[in-house]
């Protein structure tokens, strides 16, 4: 079985995460396995982690034409580094795994995914995973993962291992059933999000070929929703239905 040689967890709001800090600080801190350990006012930076320091980092840097990005990090395992957004336009929170895992070892972070997805308001996010050695052209999205700009403008690019659908988009595709209907396996999250996996216990896939064609099989049944992006060679195109969220 190939090892997981990068996970990232990445949520898209209506505004910077920062709006909702109480349940965002909350969901690290109070999470054993993934309370940080340090932060820092950009990558580059790491202090040990004091929550007031970063409250008041976050808030005034908030207020900045161009704001830098706070970072949390955990240099204990379960390792992991997230930042996220503080500017205007819609948010977005990332959490990377800075470590190579095991199937045993990727299951918390998809937890962890849900934990996060189900205390903020989302409108989509995934958790991607990269299977060790395995060709980018297997890759979910070979050219990374969702794009804010490109999500807002065209829709969704892709399915992921696992795909959240905030309830403006659920709505926008036609309901729940038809994420029910089209083969992954489905979540409901307390907030009305729903998360949906290409398979049961995405973390313990053997190989990329087996997800990709997960993907495919899953996706070939949301298409016909008409919110999906339409790549084009020079330009891609929003979905016929794709409506953008609203502006904050």
């Amino acid at each position: 079985m190939a090892r997981i040689e990068s996970l990232c967890i990445e949520l898209i709001l209506p505004r910077t995460p920062w709006e909702w800090k109480g349940a965002l600080i909350d969901a690290f801190e109070r999470n054993p396995t993934f309370a940080p350990t340090h932060w820092g006012q950009s990558a580059r930076v790491r202090e040990p982690y004091q929550r007031d320091a970063l409250e008041r980092f976050c808030d005034e840097e908030g207020k900045q034409e161009d704001p830098s990005l706070p970072t949390l990090r955990r240099t204990q395992r379960p390792l992991y580094t997230a930042n996220w957004s503080l500017g205007d336009g819609p948010g977005w929170l990332e959490v990377e795994a800075q470590m190579m895992l095991g199937p045993e070892e990727a299951a918390p972070y998809f937890d962890f995914a849900n934990q996060l997805a189900s205390v903020l308001p989302l409108e989509f996010g995934l958790v991607d995973i990269a299977f060790e050695g395995a060709p980018r052209a297997l890759a979910m999205n070979p050219s990374g993962q969702q794009h804010v700009d490109a999500y807002v403008e065209c829709g969704p690019t892709t399915l992921f291992t696992r795909t959240y659908f905030g309830p403006r988009l659920i709505k926008l595709m036609g309901g729940l059933p038809i994420l029910e209907g089209s083969g992954g396996v489905v979540q409901r999250l307390a907030n009305g999000v729903v998360a949906l996996d290409l398979v049961a216990n995405p973390w313990q896939v053997v190989e990329a070929k087996e997800l990709k064609q997960h993907q495919q099989q899953v996706l070939g049944k949301l298409l016909p929703t008409d919110i999906f992006m339409r790549p084009d060679e020079l330009f891609s195109e929003p979905g016929p239905r794709w409506v953008p969220p609203p502006a904050p």
